[in-house]
């Protein structure tokens, strides 16, 4: 259960509850989709401006996982930075 309650808060955009919840929620173990609730931990860490721990959950999936790939790229995406902005276009006259 509260894997799942940890779903709704990183929906809702709510990082810190979301990274509570999971990781009480992984702790406790028995999860039937482990690595994908990893993953969306990853993902809350992220949100919540915790790149260094947000690599260390996407790596954290074995790479027997079927999701392995996609931890992976989540993975990669954390350590790239992101490009600028793009300049706005100038205002018609």
């Amino acid at each position: 259960p509260l894997v799942k309650i940890a779903e709704g808060y990183l929906g809702h955009r709510q990082y810190e509850k979301a990274i509570d919840a999971f990781t009480k929620g992984l702790a406790k173990g028995k999860i039937g989709f482990q690595d994908e609730s990893t993953i969306n931990l990853g993902i809350a860490y992220l949100g919540a401006k915790k790149t260094p721990e947000a690599i260390k959950a996407f790596k954290s999936v074995p790479a027997s996982s079927k999701v392995a790939r996609l931890a992976r790229l989540w993975a990669s995406y954390a350590t790239k930075p992101l490009a600028p902005a793009a300049p706005a276009a100038p205002a018609a006259k």
